[in-house]
């Protein structure tokens, strides 16, 4: 019985082995697709021929920042990867609107409430760091946020985002209703 019993646990280390090694490289290899997806789309995007207006949303902004009032379809993260302003709205209704954030490495938006607006804020491009708290001198709740990554922050709760990346953070954001005056173009954080 003691020989089975060895037998087996050599068996189970082995295979713990083999299944961490594969783990292990799995990740590297993700790593590297994730990056060179990345790679790739910076390319295409800084080689865009922006000759064909109908095609190209990079090109319909620089013309026309703002589609509210009409259906608008577009890759938020391809604009998104493109916008050079602090803030930018592209799309004001009603009842919601959506603009587009660019914020330098290490800057951050800077710590605001919306007591009459839920925000949805999703990371297009680079990495940050969330704050959120019921108090503005009380941003106790942390959450690190990956390209992709969401949060959605109710109305009257304090939040600031906050660029720990190496690149310039992109975001998209949401208001309910909404929040800014039609048409925002912030080139500079202290414009607003």
């Amino acid at each position: 019985m003691d020989k089975n019993y060895n037998n087996h646990n050599n068996h189970n280390n082995h295979n713990n082995h083999i299944m961490n090694n594969t783990c292990r490289a799995y990740d590297r290899g993700m790593q590297g697709r994730i990056a060179n997806e990345r790679e790739a789309i910076e390319n295409i995007l800084d080689n865009q021929d922006c000759s064909d207006k109908k095609y190209c949303d990079t090109c319909e902004m620089k013309c026309k920042n703002e589609h509210g009032g009409d259906v608008y379809v577009a890759n938020i993260g391809r604009i998104a990867f493109k916008n050079r302003n602090f803030r930018e709205s592209v799309w004001t209704g009603h009842y919601l609107q959506m603009t587009l954030m660019s914020i330098p490495c290490g800057d951050k938006i800077g710590t605001e409430n919306h007591c009459d607006a839920d925000q949805y804020i999703r990371v297009e491009h680079g990495c940050a760091m969330a704050y959120t708290g019921n108090r503005q001198d009380a941003l106790c709740n942390r959450y690190k946020l990956s390209m992709g990554d969401s949060i959605f922050i109710p109305a009257g709760t304090w939040h600031n985002i906050v660029n720990v990346g190496r690149r310039e953070l992109k975001i998209s954001s949401i208001y309910a209703p909404p929040h800014h005056p039609r048409c925002t173009v912030e080139k500079y954080k202290n414009e607003y």
